[in-house]
């Protein structure tokens, strides 16, 4: 199943990505490109959006979602179990509403809520 993913990086090669999808395609991209997962953002807590999430902690990224959204990264309301996908579960490092600002090397990110799918 796929789903889209974002980078942004700096000269050094540190990035954030967005929404890394499942499956390790963010840290290939990553390592092809010369670029240092940092931090992981997500705009939802589905499982095709999160899935590589865990392994990317463990990796050393931070991982920030919407507060709203934040059980869906170790419960069932990821919905991965209606797929028949198992996602690893994992916390936040870091929740966020929407107005809030989120900094990165320079970028400023300021959170847009948008329920829904």
């Amino acid at each position: 199943m796929g789903s889209n993913a974002y980078f942004l990086s700096d000269e050094e090669g540190r990035a954030c990505v967005i929404d890394p999808g499942m499956g390790n395609a963010a840290d290939y991209y990553a390592q092809k490109n010369g670029l240092k997962i940092e931090l992981v953002l997500l705009t939802h807590g589905h499982f095709d959006h999160i899935g590589a999430c865990a392994a990317l902690q463990r990796a050393g990224a931070k991982v920030g979602v919407c507060e709203k959204d934040a059980d869906k990264l170790y419960t069932e309301n990821n919905l991965g179990g209606q797929f028949g996908i198992f996602v690893e579960p994992l916390h936040a490092d870091f929740t966020f509403r929407d107005g809030e600002e989120i900094g990165f090397h320079g970028l400023k990110f300021t959170v847009l809520e948008t329920p829904g799918h």
